[in-house]
């Protein structure tokens, strides 16, 4: 499990109920104060409405698959990779590019398994290389759709907070006159703003992040591996071609110092 996405989760709430508590001099049912029926259904109730006019249906449940993703603990080892392919490269260049076929350990990146099964059969390098940057396109574009429908929210949610103020405050403008008015429409003024911030940057914004950071470390193993296997398929000293890989990653990875 990715212990971060959970704790950043989980401590923003305890975050925003100790701010509140204190707030209150310490007292549970101030809590209470931040619970308002009509500033909930014009936030949350507005932002799902706007959510379910942009996105068809088949979205939200995907968006629900995309969301409890962010708390796997996916391992991108870059590193490993390179090495992986480096091993490959000195087999297909001592024995063959036949001899990976038997080689290819089951446990690697399907990308990577794909991509030498291409090599194996003689695909040619422009053939190889389409056929592999297809795939990364269409792995970046799945991606997008899964971030925008969070991107979406991170948007919705403060401008029906914001439309929630709006709403508090006409009505409590038109109900000057009257004291015990103010109060409650200052209320919804103010709190459906606090709702529509919560949206956007507790919840929709970090996971829009996480996804992005998700995303960028997938299709660099996935680039890394384009480039290893159309190495192999055209025979490239093996050493060379885990220097060129080597690019990719950070000085650190790699275990140089880092000039300052």
């Amino acid at each position: 499990m990715d212990v971060a996405t959970l704790f950043g989760l989980v401590f923003g709430a305890v975050c925003i109920a100790v701010s509140i508590l204190i707030g209150g001099g310490g007292n549970p049912a101030s809590l209470l104060t931040f619970v308002d029926a009509p500033s909930v259904f014009i936030t949350f109730g507005g932002t799902l409405a706007a959510m379910a006019i942009s996105h068809p249906l088949a979205d939200f449940k995907t968006a629900t698959k995309v969301f409890f993703k962010t708390f796997r603990n996916i391992k991108h080892n870059t590193l490993d990779i390179v090495e992986k392919i480096s091993g490959y490269a000195d087999l297909a260049r001592r024995n063959g590019l036949l001899s990976l076929e038997n080689a290819v350990d089951p446990n690697d990146d399907p990308f990577l398994r794909r991509g030498l099964r291409y090599a194996v059969d003689g695909m040619d390098r422009d053939q190889i290389h389409t056929t592999m940057q297809a795939e990364i396109d269409q792995i970046s574009t799945r991606h997008a759709e899964g971030k925008k429908f969070f991107d979406n929210l991170t948007g919705f949610g403060p401008a029906f907070g914001m439309l929630g103020t709006l709403i508090g405050l006409v009505a409590m403008l038109k109900n000057m006159a009257d004291p015990k008015t103010i109060g409650p429409n200052m209320a919804i003024a103010l709190i459906t703003s606090f709702y529509g911030a919560v949206i956007a940057f507790v919840f929709a914004g970090p996971i829009a992040n996480k996804l992005s950071l998700r995303h960028a470390e997938e299709t660099l193993n996935k680039e890394v591996i384009l480039q290893g296997v159309l190495g192999i398929q055209a025979g490239e000293n093996p050493r060379a071609l885990k220097s060129r890989l080597l690019i990719y990653l950070s000085p650190k990875v790699r275990g140089e110092t880092v000039e300052t």
